[in-house]
């Protein structure tokens, strides 16, 4: 994985990001998380991974998506959103980060 600067890989970012889903969720260890990380437009001059989280619990039951954006310099979490309706977001809205800090990536499905 790549790495920058801060020495922040993105198995790390990715690790970091299935770990938070899977705290906030309270799912059990058996639950299959899948992440896409990618590296992102600067915002405001620095540097970010977009990235987002998807998967089956142990039930096979569906996970629902989040996306997130990390920044690196220092490493933190600059959002990190439940998906789905997000995907039509318009511009002016609270999401506007996403569209211009990820664009050009797939929707999470």
């Amino acid at each position: 994985a790549a790495c920058d600067e801060s020495n922040v890989s993105t198995a790390d970012v990715a690790d970091a990001a299935k770990e938070r889903v899977r705290q906030s969720l309270g799912l059990a260890d058996e639950a299959a998380l899948f992440t896409n990380v990618f590296t992102g437009e600067p915002l405001d001059g620095e540097p970010v991974l977009c990235g987002t989280v998807e998967g089956r619990r142990s039930d096979g039951t569906a996970v629902p998506p989040r996306r997130f954006i990390a920044a690196l310099d220092p490493a933190r979490w600059v959002k990190f959103e439940p998906s789905g309706e997000l995907d039509a977001a318009s511009p002016g809205d609270k999401f506007v980060e996403w569209h211009t800090a990820c664009a050009g990536e797939e929707s999470v499905r």
